[in-house]
């Protein structure tokens, strides 16, 4: 153990592109340093890790006690959950540590709990919206996963913003509401599948309305239309990392250690009285970074955050206004 204490980070960091992510969890228990490293170096992040298929491990347990160590940054671009055995709470708890920074989410998963998940994202995206329009902090999907009757409780309460049901709602909301700080910032592709339509044609699972439901709410909580994209092929932020030996993929990992992959500033990372005065802050303040990432985003919205933090760079945990807010906010009634 003494020769491998000796390796400097760096060199530890290059060993660990080469692990999976139970080799990872597996090494990070050997000692201080090597927690370190696994748990707040970006770069270690940025392979096809999140998350094996079928791994009957990823419970909703795993993702509560695994995620929240992982340093916030812009390293995660993709999220693979495909056949695991979450409920609606466990991509909650994902979204909520990596929303800000995937441009590609897939998901597999059974009818059952794909309407489960829609069913909650509605209400969630119920909450943003009225939170919104009294210009109050938006709440975050882990204030949601844990104070979830709450915050059906409060949307109810309204009438559902005056539609009477939350499928109305959700409809209007869709179609004529857009969030100035949407949760997914970044995302660009959004790619659902039922279990049970695995065996048929691809077209099923989009004429399923629970995977028509999270599409409609994924472009609304982008903030933008999400391209409908299909199981046939994966977006590049979703595809394997190429061997080794090849140099494009060693170019790639240069541009990310150098820190010049950029990213947009974390929404939990900023706190202030309202969502207005965290907009002018960002629009008044400059940044600039060269484009060396693996994705440029030319067609950013108006009211989206300038792309300022590079990569590498970890984001400051959550504001204590996310935090207290659902227990210091009036109702929305």
């Amino acid at each position: 153990m003494a020769p491998f204490r000796s390796l400097s980070d760096a060199v530890l960091l290059r060993l660990m592109r080469y692990l999976g992510l139970h080799d990872l969890l597996a090494l990070a228990r050997v000692n201080t340093q090597l927690r370190r490293i696994v748990y707040s170096e970006p770069q270690v992040w940025t392979g096809d890790l999140l998350f094996p298929e079928s791994d009957v491990t990823i419970t909703d347990s795993f993702i509560q006690q695994f995620v929240s160590r992982i340093t916030r940054s812009y390293a995660v671009r993709g999220l693979r959950m495909i056949k695991l055995p979450l409920s609606w709470t466990g991509y909650m708890w994902i979204f909520d540590h990596f929303a800000h920074s995937v441009d590609a989410i897939q998901i597999v998963a059974s009818e059952d709990t794909l309407d489960q998940l829609a069913h909650h994202l509605s209400i969630f995206a119920g909450n943003l919206a009225l939170l919104q329009h009294e210009n109050k902090i938006p709440i975050t999907f882990r204030q949601y996963a844990i104070d979830d009757r709450e915050y059906a409780d409060t949307l109810a309460a309204t009438r559902y913003m005056g539609h009477d049901s939350l499928q109305t709602m959700t409809r209007t909301l869709l179609s004529e509401f857009r969030l100035d700080d949407p949760p997914f910032e970044r995302l660009e592709s959004f790619q659902v599948s039922c279990t049970e339509h695995q065996d048929t044609d691809a077209s099923v699972d989009h004429e399923n309305p629970q995977v028509h439901k999270l599409y409609l709410l994924a472009s609304f909580l982008a903030g933008r239309p999400i391209r409908l994209s299909r199981l046939q092929s994966e977006p590049e932020a979703l595809r394997a990392p190429s061997s080794p030996q090849q140099p494009q993929q060693e170019k790639k990992r240069g541009r990310e250690e150098n820190g010049t992959e950029t990213g947009a500033e974390g929404r939990d990372s900023v706190s202030g009285p309202s969502n207005k005065t965290r907009r002018q802050d960002n629009n008044n303040s400059s940044h600039s970074s060269p484009n060396g990432g693996r994705h440029h985003y030319p067609h950013q919205h108006h009211h989206h955050h300038h792309l300022a933090a590079a990569a590498s760079t970890p984001i400051p945990s959550s504001s204590p206004h996310y935090h207290n807010h659902h227990k210091t906010s009036p109702s929305y009634t």
